[in-house]
């Protein structure tokens, strides 16, 4: 993993928690912020 890829990881997996969170199931939460952390899902974003 290169810098960029470790911290897409830990913010996928702090947005999973707060999306559990809010949907009240923190389980569905922590799949789809694993799954945006290890490049599953790609997130749209700018290239700076």
């Amino acid at each position: 993993m290169d810098k960029k890829s470790g911290g897409t990881f830990v913010l996928g997996v702090c947005g999973g928690i707060i999306l559990g969170a809010l949907i009240d199931n923190m389980a569905i939460g922590l799949l789809l912020g694993f799954a945006v952390g290890f490049g599953l899902v790609k997130l749209n974003r700018r290239k700076s």
